[in-house]
């Protein structure tokens, strides 16, 4: 049950996130406190909440727990990166430090799918196989 709710609130963020970030908003122009831009917060927590449905799907101490487990890793760490690499929190990039960030983040953006399509194939199995043993 416990599963079921951490999946729904992700969901319910992620489409909460996205209705922010792609939706016509005039939220993501709202300064946050120290000037930092809405719509940085609103793409991390969606990254985030993403990353974080493989984690709950994925059977505790398998291979794929501990992948999605450093996947989520990564992504809570895409914001604090993201302002290192700009250094600020207007996430401003020139020269090599855009080339990085846009690979870090085309990296995880490239993983999250990828990790939650593999948890979901391998739940199936496992429900599939269960239910023919």
């Amino acid at each position: 049950m416990k599963k079921i709710v951490g999946l729904l609130v992700c969901v319910v963020v992620v489409v909460a996130c996205g209705w922010l970030i792609f939706g016509d908003n005039d939220l993501l122009d709202a300064e946050l406190p120290f000037a930092f831009p809405a719509g940085n917060l609103a793409a991390a927590v969606m990254m985030v909440a993403m990353a974080a449905m493989p984690m709950l799907l994925a059977q505790p101490g398998s291979k794929l727990r501990f992948v999605a487990k450093w996947l989520l890793v990564a992504t809570v760490l895409w914001l604090p990166v993201s302002m290192a690499l700009a250094g600020g929190m207007q996430l401003s990039y020139s020269g090599w430090q855009s080339w990085a960030w846009m690979i870090y983040t085309l990296l995880l953006l490239l993983a999250i799918p990828v990790v939650l399509v593999w948890v979901v194939v391998a739940a199936f199995m496992a429900a599939r196989k269960g239910a023919t043993a």
